[in-house]
């Protein structure tokens, strides 16, 4: 039940996709009519905005009423911050796959004029998916929340594109529950000790910003494209997180080892003065 969101000039997608043959139209916010004339009306209230297509899937072998699709896409639209009923929208469900699904059609612009920006960003997107699995009862995604300091976040297994991203997120996951690094040089001696050897550095990625770029197995993959929590600052607050749990355990172990001595010291010093 996460959604899928591309973007588009225009609702082509309506027709050729859709509302193909053997579509299911669900509902909307205009006329059912022609395929034709509904992918027109949409592009014409979006008056050059563009169109946003978004898909909803269950779980294989669950299958929903077109009612509760049709509550389910008002729902998915209001977590997104567009208001379901003043935004032009039309659903159709296809079930030739082997999960039951809705794609809908939005158009980026109200029924008053006004530019809609949906939040379909990445957190905000994991967010709504674990939000919406919450109302239909089905089982709540694990999701990275940078304020839950966590040695071994989830795995997004759909960035885990290549045979090196895999490699890397099991040995990041691996050096953090086990050696647990407090700083970028421990991090770096335990990436140096795989096999084959990772290396690490900073430099900008594509968008400009500083980032962890990790090199192994002939490849080279920025911390972000395994997911959020391995960005620079996550990563370095994992860092930090880990620093402070070996301070406490340190502490522990002193406390520990006084609580051992206490029910020795009243003896000794009795002893002691007893000698003088």
């Amino acid at each position: 039940m996460r959604a899928h969101n591309t973007f588009h000039k225009t609702a082509g997608v309506l027709p050729d996709y859709d509302l193909r043959d053997g579509a299911e139209f669900i509902g909307g916010t205009i006329l059912r009519a022609d395929p034709v004339f509904m992918r027109d009306r949409l592009d014409n209230l979006a008056d050059g905005a563009g169109v946003m297509h978004m898909t909803l899937s269950l779980p294989v072998r669950l299958r929903a009423s077109r009612e509760t699709w049709h509550a389910i896409v008002m729902a998915q639209l209001h977590l997104m911050g567009l208001p379901a009923l003043r935004t032009p929208w039309v659903a159709a469900r296809h079930t030739d796959t082997n999960c039951d699904h809705v794609h809908v059609a939005i158009a980026l612009r109200g029924f008053d004029g006004s530019c809609l920006r949906p939040a379909t960003g990445d957190i905000r997107t994991s967010r709504n998916h674990q939000m919406l699995t919450r109302r239909l009862g089905l089982p709540v995604p694990d999701y990275f929340n940078p304020q839950i300091p966590r040695l071994d976040p989830p795995v997004i297994s759909r960035r885990l594109t290549t045979a090196p991203k895999i490699r890397l997120s099991e040995a990041l996951r691996a050096i953090f529950t086990t050696e647990r690094p407090s700083a970028l040089d421990a991090l770096d001696d335990a990436l140096a000790r795989q096999s084959p050897a990772i290396l690490r550095t900073t430099t900008q990625n594509t968008h400009g910003v500083e980032s962890h770029l990790f090199s192994l197995d002939g490849a080279h993959v920025f911390g972000g494209e395994l997911g959020p929590e391995w960005e620079l600052r996550h990563l370095e607050t994992r860092l930090a997180h880990a620093h402070a749990l070996h301070r406490l355990r340190l502490r522990l172990s002193a406390q520990i080892f006084i609580a051992a001595l206490l029910p020795h010291a009243r003896p000794f010093m009795e002893f002691e003065h007893a000698k003088r």
